[in-house]
């Protein structure tokens, strides 16, 4: 330390009039003398004109702040003045300025820092000033204080560590009964030993280096930061031209990244009362990630529906959103998602976005094809040949979409609710093809052919006047046995069923293509299965006289011809397609006695009109009227009961 410095300090700790002399007369016995006398002798402090030093004369803060900055050379640089009660034209501003990283001042939690310049100078003052201008920051004995004075508490809890290493370090010491009085002022004597003992510590104190360690993250991906610091205890820390508060040579502090994304450089500066400092720059990126999206769906499907499973992961949001083709879909806890999206056409698109809070985006971009079935057709029999000049062509159409459109030879026909349908197709003679095509609306359309040959017969007029003639001659012959119609010989133009005859055998006049007319008696009790199948001439039948109770299946089928038929008074019950194909029956009475119709009773009646009900309405099977192509009129009486609209749309249904 330069004497020149030293000298300065004289003018703080004597008055204007003061005078060399190592022989205070106010000094003997005093515990201070050794350390006056020795600063005396070296020309650095001087006593009164009257020969006294008045030892325990007092300093205030701001004559010790002038005294600290002139003996360690502090540069005097005019700047904003830090304490509220420190204005820049007093004539200590320089100095309190520029020891201010060496002596406390006031920072309260709410207003201005303050200095209170004209205080006295206090023991603890002086403690921390010694610690702090002396770069002393070790501290070995952590309850030396608690140890050695009674009144520790006293001292501010700031301070308590630099006065301990003051205390530690024999800067200053205490009373004999165990105090250390913090808050009491310092005197004239107390300085004057302390300048001696810092005169003695000068060059170690000057030579101490600053230790920086700065610890902060390269990269983040959240808005806030933590940075840490460890350095020299008694080094003050400036961050970004801010004063940091540092305890025991520690430091810590949570920044927050409010300019959004991108670089954030962090300037630290410690600095040593000696004046040596240490700087160290970090860079601190923020950015954040996006979030995590897997997803698993199937690349095609046979359905028009895809279900679509995921999970989001993030490392900042925990709720990010999930949309899939500009639909919410909800996330569960654990970040797991499932959504089904209904297709529309073959090569279907699927965009999924994850976002979260921060408006960062992961997409994961899929095609899904849907394998859109065609529609199915399902012909009824066709024989390989005929002798008609046309024919119809029955079957049904199934296609999971709703009803397809049918063609037939490229003529389109109806297509009913039960999706069935049928179409009449001219044939020339020879070899014909019947092509039927089904249409579903996606365009996805089947087919099915038959082949068929239409063979007209040419029968030469000689022949015909010989069938003619064996016709007339032809002996017409019943077959009866034990009361029970089993057939006949012979060419029968107009049955009438003998009386006594009880049952019309299974199969009795099945395919009898001369038939025209049949008339039976009230023995009749029974009617038997496919006993007029075939029929195709036969035009008019009455059966009102017998006692039948059913009409077994297909007892009347395919009797092309059929335009009248009078069914038994007492029939109650008309089996599984009795009257099938029946294609020219435009009009049936319904007994009042019947209670039950099966199911395709009437099928392929294509000509009916009109249904007459004499009594209340039947128990029905499933379709009844089915491949019918406008439902028959129902007619009923004003007493009949049972014929409800839930009724009328079963059996037309």
């Amino acid at each position: 330390m330069k004497k020149i410095v030293l000298l300065v300090i004289f003018c703080i700790l004597m008055s204007s009039q003061t005078f060399a002399n190592s022989d205070f007369k106010d000094i003997e016995g005093h515990w201070a003398k050794e350390a006056i006398k020795s600063m005396n002798k070296s020309g650095i402090i001087n006593g009164y004109p009257d020969g006294t030093f008045k030892p325990e004369g007092t300093l205030t803060r701001e004559q010790f702040a002038k005294l600290v900055a002139l003996t360690f050379n502090l540069p005097l640089l005019q700047d904003n003045s830090t304490f509220s009660d420190v204005e820049i034209d007093r004539w200590s501003y320089l100095y309190i300025e520029a020891s201010k990283l060496y002596l406390t001042g006031y920072f309260p939690p709410v207003g201005q820092p303050f200095f209170d310049p004209e205080s006295n100078a206090t023991r603890e003052d002086v403690a921390v000033a010694l610690v702090r201008t002396m770069k002393i920051d070790e501290l070995i004995n952590e309850t030396i204080l608690e140890d050695t004075f009674k009144d520790y508490k006293h001292i501010s809890p700031n301070l308590r560590t630099e006065v301990a290493i003051a205390i530690e370090n024999e800067l200053l010491t205490g009373f004999p009964d165990k105090t250390f009085k913090p808050l009491e002022p310092v005197t004239r004597g107390q300085v004057a030993t302390l300048l001696y003992r810092i005169l003695k510590r000068s060059y170690a104190t000057a030579s101490q280096e600053v230790e920086l360690e700065v610890i902060a993250p390269e990269v983040v991906n959240t808005n806030v930061v933590q940075l840490k610091a460890t350095l020299t205890k008694g080094a003050t820390l400036v961050l970004n031209d801010y004063d940091m508060e540092v305890v025991e040579g520690k430091f810590s502090l949570k920044v927050y990244l409010n300019q959004g994304e991108g670089e954030y450089m962090y300037r630290f500066i410690a600095t040593l009362p000696n004046g040596k400092n240490k700087i160290v720059e970090k860079i601190v990126t923020y950015k954040v990630n996006t979030p995590t999206l897997t997803v698993e769906m199937p690349s095609a499907v046979d359905t028009n529906s895809v279900t679509i499973n995921g999970i989001v992961k993030d490392d900042i949001d925990l709720k990010p959103t999930i949309n899939i083709n500009g639909n919410s879909v909800l996330v569960s806890s654990d970040g797991s998602f499932t959504y089904t999206i209904s297709l529309s056409q073959e090569q279907n698109a699927i965009n999924i976005v994850a976002k979260n809070a921060y408006d960062k985006i992961a997409s994961v971009n899929r095609t899904v094809v849907w394998n859109i079935p065609a529609p199915t057709i399902d012909l009824n029999y066709l024989p390989d040949s005929t002798e008609k000049a046309s024919i119809k062509v029955y079957g049904s159409v199934t296609d999971q979409f709703g009803t397809s459109t049918v063609e037939i030879n490229n003529s389109q026909v109806n297509v009913n609710s039960d999706n069935t349908f049928v179409g009449i197709v001219d044939l020339v003679e020879g070899s014909n093809t019947i092509n039927v095509k089904a249409t579903n609306k996606y365009n996805k359309s089947t087919q099915a052919t038959r082949l068929i040959t239409y063979a007209p017969v040419v029968v030469e007029e000689e022949v015909i006047e010989k069938v003619v003639e064996e016709v007339i001659e032809d002996k017409i012959e019943l077959i009866i046995e034990d009361n029970v119609l089993k057939g006949y010989e012979g060419n029968i133009k107009d049955l009438v069923v003998p009386d006594g005859v009880e049952h019309i055998a299974h199969s009795a006049f099945k395919d009898c293509q001369t038939l025209e007319t049949v008339v039976m008696p009230s023995s009749v009790i029974q009617i038997g299965a496919q006993s007029f199948q075939n029929c195709t001439n036969l035009k008019t039948v009455d059966l009102s006289a017998t006692q039948a109770k059913t009409i077994y299946y297909f007892a009347f089928a395919h009797c092309t011809s059929l335009t009248d038929i009078k069914l038994p008074i007492g029939l109650e019950h008309i089996v599984q397609e009795a009257f099938k194909a029946c294609e020219n029956l435009v009009a049936i009475t319904i007994p009042a006695t019947v209670t039950k119709v099966d199911s395709h009773s009437f099928r392929e009646c294509y000509s009916l009109t009109d249904i007459y009900f004499l009594g209340d309405a039947p128990e029905v099977g499933k379709y009844p009227f089915s491949y019918i192509q406008i439902m028959p009129r129902i007619h009923t009486l004003d007493n009949s009961t049972g014929f409800t609209d839930d009724w009328i749309n079963y059996i037309q249904n």
